[in-house]
């Protein structure tokens, strides 16, 4: 995905972490990247939280998801908790 991604081909890199979501593989870094592409190329932020959502359930706790969420939660208006994401992203990158 992160080829496609590197080659400007978005549709082939969200193509390829579909399929992988597909397959019922549950890892929780799939779903960020899915989330990532979502929000940055498609600006699709309800399928971006989804797919955060999901990387949160399978325990993927790291600075850039929650510096993401708090972008897209900024974007959606949801201001106190765009606030906590952020705080949440400086604590896991300090």
């Amino acid at each position: 995905a992160k080829v496609y991604e590197e080659e400007n081909d978005i549709d082939k890199s969200l193509d390829y972490l579909e399929y992988i979501v597909r397959t019922n593989i549950k890892r929780p870094e799939v779903y960020f990247e899915l989330g990532r592409i979502y929000f940055i190329y498609k600006k699709d932020l309800e399928k971006a939280l989804e797919a955060f959502e999901e990387a949160l359930n399978l325990e993927y706790h790291h600075g850039k998801l929650f510096f993401f969420l708090s972008r897209l939660l900024k974007e959606k208006g949801d201001l106190e908790k765009a606030f906590s994401y952020i705080q949440r992203a400086i604590e896991y990158e300090t």
